[in-house]
């Protein structure tokens, strides 16, 4: 994964610029050659989620949470990861 792409996420996050945030996400993940591990994916995920859901666009935040599922997040091994950022 391109670590400038991933900079960049966490900087729009913390600035609340959720718009930006949203757009760098599904840029990670609209490239095929990143190769992103699955806890990296996981907060990627929930960060995006938390932005559609800051926009008040609950059914896009609610598809990635549903999509971090599927990945296999698991709350009980996984919660460390929805506290990273």
């Amino acid at each position: 994964m391109d670590q400038n792409l991933y900079v960049q996420v966490f900087v729009a996050f913390g600035l609340n610029n959720y718009n930006g945030t949203i757009d760098l996400i599904s840029k990670i993940f609209g490239d095929k050659s990143n190769k992103v591990e699955r806890q990296v994916n996981i907060v990627l995920l929930n960060q995006r989620a938390t932005s559609y859901f800051k926009l008040q666009l609950f059914k896009e935040a609610f598809k990635d949470i549903q999509s971090s599922i599927d990945m296999g997040f698991d709350l009980k091994q996984d919660e460390k990861l929805l506290y990273m950022y």
